[in-house]
């Protein structure tokens, strides 16, 4: 649930080291990644993030915008360069961090939900 209106990118970079936008999919029609602030959403809606078996570390993110972003490329190559300057923060300088938490209650929520839908 975002408290604006926007549009939601979730880019990974992999245990490899590969970087890609996991949401919205290529296939994805036009403005599905549109949201309305106050609303909860689940994402993906209709199927699952996986993790493959290469052990290492995966890295997710989420990225809300109030307009659509055209060269999504460019902010990975973006996140990617930022990364390598500095490690220790990923988030691009103009972008602000979540202060909000996700609390226990919702995560036993979605683990509950997981469960249901295997």
């Amino acid at each position: 649930m975002a408290n604006q209106p926007g549009h939601l990118y979730i880019i990974q970079q992999g245990s490899s080291g590969s970087w890609s936008a996991i949401f919205p999919t290529p296939e994805a029609r036009r403005d599905s990644n549109q949201i309305e602030a106050g609303r909860v959403y689940q994402v993906p809606d209709d199927m699952a993030f996986e993790f493959n078996d290469q052990p290492g570390q995966e890295k997710l993110f989420i990225l809300l915008s109030r307009e659509p972003i055209s060269d999504l490329d460019g902010v990975i190559f973006g996140l990617r360069q930022q990364n390598r300057n500095a490690p220790a923060s990923p988030v691009p300088a103009t972008t602000e961090e979540a202060s909000n938490r996700i609390s226990d209650a919702l995560i036993q929520i979605g683990r509950a939900s997981c469960r249901e839908r295997v």
